[in-house]
Order: structure tokens, then sequence, then C-alpha cells
């Protein structure tokens, strides 16, 4: 899938919420829906496509500033996924591991 948000932004949210959000991915094993926001942007969890597999993407909320609604292309509609990943929902990986595995996504 398309990364549509910069990397360096992507960083900067990690180094401020990472901790956060992963936290929250891991209590949110059994959910479907938002886990995380604040006021630019919002993690979403999916429901399961795959066994043992849990997905979760990263969304700009409504009332988000014009930088971060400027990554939506068209400008509108919120819902768009700038960022999408899957874990293994059994063993989501330690926080560190998480992180650099959303950062190497940027590389491909």
């Amino acid at each position: 899938k398309k990364i549509l948000i910069p990397k360096a932004e992507m960083e900067k949210l990690l180094k401020e919420h990472g901790k956060e959000i992963w936290k929250k991915l891991r209590v949110a094993l059994d959910k479907v829906g938002t886990v995380w926001k604040n006021d630019d942007y919002r993690v979403h969890v999916g429901i399961e496509h795959k066994p043992n597999t849990k997905n979760w993407d990263l969304q700009v909320n409504k009332g988000a500033s014009k930088r971060s609604k400027s990554l939506i292309e068209g400008g509108r509609g919120t819902h768009k996924k700038l960022f999408f990943d899957e874990f293994n929902s059994n063993i989501l990986p330690n926080k560190e591991t998480w992180k650099q595995n959303i950062l190497r996504q940027f590389d491909k």
C-alpha cells in the first residue's frame, strides 16, 4: 500500500506518541475502531483479514491542521489511510522493533 505521510512526519509522530500508540495497540488485539488519537491523527484497528493478523492504519482527523489535511489527496475525506501496517495478533513486537518495522517500510 502507498504511504501518504512523509517519513519525517512519521518519525516525529513516533517520537512524540509512539510509546502510547504501541501500548494502545497491545490492548486492542480484540478491538476494531479507533484506539488512539490526537488533534491531527488517529490510529484505527481493523478486522482480521488473515488468521492471527491484526491490521491498523493512520488516518487524518476531521479537525486536523491544514498541514495534516494536505496529506489527503484532494483535501477531503478523513478516512484516507496515510499508513497501513499489520502484525501477528498473538505477539506484538517490542516497542523498538515495532517502530523500526514502521520506518523500514519507507525505504522500500
